[in-house]
């Protein structure tokens, strides 16, 4: 993950801080992806003259069959109300002024992949002090029929 993010680590002086990370039941490209666009979005919008810095720790809940992720950063922050838009496809938060090469979709990706995989996702910001997206996810995926999936597939189209 780090390789594929490394210019961006540079360029923000960035470090991305976690710890033994659980093994769970999922896509490995949608997880990959999840973390791709959440760590990519810490790391765009950092504060001035601040090294930006993500930090990935993992509770495993096995009594509820869940692992909770923090993800959290030290960059821009955003308001309560922002909270409420920030996985809307196309939102830009700051006015966009922050990030030039941002389209307002690496969020609502993320957000379809946690539900995509029966998992929740929220948002708590801090102005000018950083964020926090806390992700719930199964640690074991509901294995589906081929029907089923065919179904699913039908009304997504």
């Amino acid at each position: 993950m780090e390789s594929n993010l490394h210019f961006e680590l540079l360029k923000t002086n960035g470090k991305i801080v976690y710890s033994d990370l659980p093994v769970i039941d999922a896509d490995f490209t949608h997880m990959w992806q999840m973390f791709a666009n959440l760590i990519s979005n810490s790391l765009k919008y950092k504060r001035d003259g601040v090294d930006s810095v993500v930090n990935i720790t993992a509770e495993n809940r096995t009594k509820e069959g869940v692992v909770r992720l923090v993800i959290s950063d030290n960059g821009l922050g955003f308001s309560d109300e922002d909270a409420k838009i920030i996985f809307d496809k196309f939102s830009r938060l700051n006015d966009g002024d922050a990030v030039e090469d941002s389209y307002g979709i690496g969020l609502s990706t993320v957000f379809q992949i946690v539900e995509s995989h029966r998992g929740v996702i929220s948002a708590v910001g801090r102005v000018d002090q950083g964020a926090d997206f806390i992700v719930e996810l199964p640690l074991a995926q509901e294995k589906k029929s081929a029907k089923s999936v065919l179904v699913e597939s039908r009304r997504v189209s």
